[in-house]
């Protein structure tokens, strides 16, 4: 059956996406599953409140968290029922599975003590969205338990939603911890999370030899694509023991392993940095140097090259 017959065929078999909401639920709406590989499955939420307001979410997410469901039951053919059971709240999915794909209504319930465990730990009240939020996001209790014993800054509702969405969460603290990384607040923990500086980053730029660099050092190579993969090029050309903010600046003038290495097979050989950043810089590419020195009879220095080339020779 095609893919749209078989979408179609499978939305007329579970309830409609208005009949969503329940009287016990401020939260409802429809949910859609794809197979991944492995023991993932691509979840899709689309949602409203009785509040008004609607919104959608997708994320790849552990067949293990989705209680009540099995990979027989995603590969095969029939109606689901399941949960999604977190700190905040509850989620109860029916509907119908077909060939890896599956569609349904969902519904939320709230933790009636989640608020209550909040106030203990001397954070404000969640709003029903924000506990929505939370919820769909996995902020637990132990994440903010984490942080306290990690010696950050008491969070706020705010923050700890937008930790939540932004996936803040507490795998990528406890891998920052384990590299010895605590940056003291849950908003700077989002901006090294936004910024893509994660246990990966730091680790391969470790190995690349970078191994005390500060949390704004780290920032600043992501940025500018100083990764371990840039570190391990320019290495492998004599390049190894360069300062982070050279690694940085190298990068951002566009030398690169295969621009050092022209220059090599040009005969430029062990250029400092600063010669290889005016030679890109100035547009003397490895070409233009055999190109140069051939009508020269010679090999013409770096500082000549430079000034051929501004010029306008070709």
């Amino acid at each position: 059956m095609p893919r749209l017959l078989r979408t179609i065929a499978i939305a007329t078999l579970v309830p409609s996406f208005a009949t969503a909401l329940s009287a016990q639920s401020e939260f409802g709406g429809d949910w859609r599953i794809d197979r991944t590989r492995g023991d993932t499955v691509q979840l899709n939420l689309t949602y409203e409140s009785k509040g008004g307001g609607t919104g959608n979410t997708g994320r790849t997410i552990a067949l293990s968290e989705l209680r009540g469901l099995t990979r027989a039951q995603v590969e095969g053919s029939g109606p689901v029922r399941f949960q999604i059971v977190r700190d905040a709240g509850t989620f109860t999915f029916d509907g119908q599975t077909r060939n890896g794909r599956g569609l349904g209504d969902f519904t939320f319930a709230p933790s009636a003590t989640f608020a209550a465990e909040l106030a203990r730990r001397g954070i404000d009240r969640p709003t029903p969205r924000q506990q929505f939020s939370m919820a769909m996001h996995d902020v637990s209790l132990r994440f903010i338990d984490a942080l306290d014993r990690l010696g950050y800054e008491k969070p706020t509702v705010a923050s700890l939603d937008r930790a939540g969405m932004h996936g803040a969460d507490l795998a990528y603290l406890s891998s920052l911890d384990g590299l010895g990384y605590r940056v003291g607040t849950l908003e700077s923990l989002i901006t090294l999370r936004d910024h893509g500086v994660d246990g990966e980053f730091i680790s391969g730029m470790r190995e690349a030899g970078y191994r005390d660099l500060d949390v704004d050092q780290l920032r600043r190579m992501r940025d500018h694509g100083a990764d371990p993969e840039f570190a391990a090029e320019l290495a492998e050309h004599g390049y190894d023991d360069l300062p982070a903010d050279e690694l940085v600046r190298l990068r951002d003038h566009g030398v690169t392993g295969d621009f050092i290495a022209g220059l090599n097979a040009a005969g430029y050989r062990d250029l400092s940095t600063d010669q290889l950043v005016r030679l890109r810089d100035h547009g003397v590419t490895p070409s233009y140097a055999r190109r140069a020195n051939s009508r020269a009879g010679s090999r013409l220095a770096v500082e000549q090259l430079i000034r051929l080339r501004d010029r306008g020779d070709h």
